[in-house]
């Protein structure tokens, strides 16, 4: 980055580093409707701030949860569930290293932001705001607020442009198109 400040005076130079990858959710369950067993990809990621010097200034991140396996989970966690329930010196053996903790907020993060996007799938879905595409013409009574696209084996779920989320929020039963 090569930024002015308010004043015109440049500003520090950073380096910016962005870096993103996708995991695999599945829907599973009658609430996802003709959805049911497809499945969608969460974008996971984060973005380094450096200063020109190369010392890190910021680091933002959106986890996922397949940093981790399942078994590597479930023992950290019960170590850590050992070692709240005694946390004395002679049972440093269950004591998680500064590491270890933060794979775990990363996992529970991660597995947070899955399940918001299966309840705003599922809720969407449940309301009839889900359609598909109509290539023909956009403006027909078919149109809904979200579209499914199923694109590689994944379904990839596209809401329209000027929609905001309070009316998204707010909106009741059903969907109309306004000309």
């Amino acid at each position: 980055n090569r930024k002015f400040g308010a004043a015109a005076e440049r500003l520090p130079r950073e380096v910016v580093l962005e870096y993103t990858w996708q995991e695999e959710v599945q829907l599973q369950g009658d609430r996802f409707g003709q959805w049911n067993g497809k499945a969608v990809n969460l974008v996971c990621g984060g973005t380094f701030v450096f200063d020109e010097r190369g010392n890190l200034l910021s680091w933002f991140r959106k986890p996922g949860t397949q940093h981790i396996s399942a078994s590597e989970a479930q023992a950290l966690r019960g170590r850590l569930a050992a070692w709240n329930a005694n946390p004395v010196p002679a049972n440093k053996e269950n004591r998680l290293t500064k590491q270890e903790l933060a794979e775990l907020a990363d996992l529970e993060q991660g597995e947070l932001r899955i399940a918001t996007l299966l309840e705003y799938i599922a809720a969407a879905t449940r309301r009839g705001l889900v359609g598909e595409p109509q290539p023909a013409n956009p403006f027909m009574d078919g149109l809904k607020p979200v579209v499914a696209i199923e694109d590689g084996g994944a379904v990839r779920f596209e809401i329209t442009p000027h929609l905001r989320k309070s009316d998204f929020d707010t909106d009741g039963e059903g969907w109309t198109v306004n000309y």
